[in-house]
């Protein structure tokens, strides 16, 4: 009788033995390739924005009194490093770092052909290395006499 429970043990081990190494999942090579480490720079991320820049018009008289050229200037935006004044809706534009830029006929001719009788929006954009500002408030510029431009906006 003791034999016989020995017996029926030592089968009930082993094939819960059995079981269980059916049931365990298996080493795989793949298992073994998802186990890695190594060490990455450090690096800083950043977010930012520039504000937009708030721009004035001012209407400079040359000889007689007539309105010969406009300036446009704004405040320093901070961080801002450069400023880029693009002239009505095209790519074309002017970079300066400077806080004010004048604009003469002569200079609007040769941007955008023959500008008699109509005008033009100037708007400028706050600039660093890694950012650029929405556009600021658009300054209104038009034809005065026979080469000048003036402040259009109220």
């Amino acid at each position: 009788m003791i034999v016989q429970k020995r017996r029926i043990a030592t089968v009930g081990c082993a094939m819960a033995a059995a079981l269980a190494l059916t049931l365990a999942p298996a080493a795989s090579p793949a298992a073994g390739a998802w186990q890695a480490s190594a060490s990455a720079p450090v690096i800083a991320l950043s977010t930012g924005t520039l504000a937009a820049p708030t721009t004035t018009c001012k209407t400079n008289t040359g000889l007689l009194g007539l309105a010969d050229s406009a300036t446009i200037s704004w405040a320093k935006v901070p961080n801002a490093t450069s400023y880029r004044l693009y002239v009505g809706g095209s790519t074309s534009f002017f970079e300066t770092s400077a806080l004010s830029f004048d604009i003469t006929g002569t200079l609007i001719i040769s941007l955008l052909g023959a500008l008699i009788g109509s005008s033009t929006s100037i708007t400028v954009v706050a600039r660093t290395q890694n950012w650029e500002s929405a556009p600021g408030n658009a300054q209104v510029i038009g034809p005065s006499g026979l080469a000048g431009v003036r402040c259009q906006n109220p």
